[in-house]
């Protein structure tokens, strides 16, 4: 997450690009999971960081996440 947070690329360094969108391409990712996967990473920045800045930095980067692997549900329709 160093790279994710304008650091170090150390992730693609070491395993190169994540590409989830392509990884999580065969699974159906809607509004609902998209919800309850923010609902889990909020509940573990909560859990783990007392910096209110970071922590709300770390959500706002977390719901573009989400946001980029919805693949159904769009107005285009459902894509799986």
């Amino acid at each position: 997450m160093s790279g994710w947070f304008g650091g170090p690329p150390l992730y693609v360094q070491e395993r190169s690009h994540p590409r989830l969108r392509m990884r999580h391409h065969p699974y159906r990712i809607g509004i609902a999971e998209h919800d309850q996967w923010l609902m889990c990473m909020r509940t573990a920045l909560a859990e783990q960081m007392d910096d209110l800045v970071l922590r709300t930095a770390g959500e706002r980067k977390f719901f573009e996440m989400a946001d980029h692997l919805i693949n159904c549900g769009r107005s285009s329709g459902c894509l799986r």
